[in-house]
């Protein structure tokens, strides 16, 4: 698949799954959907233990380790504490996800993953922001 290819795949990946997640949403009591907003930052955040553990570098193994513990606990934290703390984490993860674009400076993440998770986290990390003002 040519990167042009992987790129619009992610894209179209990245949309539907968040139509899916704001779509549910509609459906849930203001509580569930903390919880599912919650859950999705822990999932996305747990992605990065199984990229940490292909790598052979032991400096990029605790980075991406570290940043993975992050996530997951923003997460957490965002359902117990505040749910603005998982909009922050939506939204750092798009940057996190923007600097394994080229592969050069952390573990080596397929070409079609970054555009899914850049579009996901800032588009449900928006909705979640109006989410939380409208309600």
């Amino acid at each position: 698949m040519s990167m042009t290819e992987s790129f619009r795949t992610g894209m179209i990946w990245g949309l539907m799954l968040t139509v899916i997640t704001i779509t549910l949403s509609y459906f849930l009591p203001y509580e569930m959907v903390i919880e599912l907003f919650a859950f999705a930052m822990v999932l996305i955040g747990s992605v990065y233990f199984g990229f940490a553990f292909k790598e052979d570098s032991r400096k990029i193994k605790i980075i991406e380790l570290v940043s993975a513990s992050g996530f997951v606990l923003t997460g957490i934290l965002g359902l117990w504490i505040n749910p603005w703390l998982i909009v922050a984490g939506l939204f750092m993860h798009g940057i996190w996800d923007l600097l394994h674009h080229n592969g050069k400076y952390l573990t080596k993440i397929p070409a079609w993953y970054i555009p899914l998770c850049v579009i996901y986290d800032w588009m449900a990390g928006g909705y979640l922001t109006y989410f939380l003002l409208s309600n």
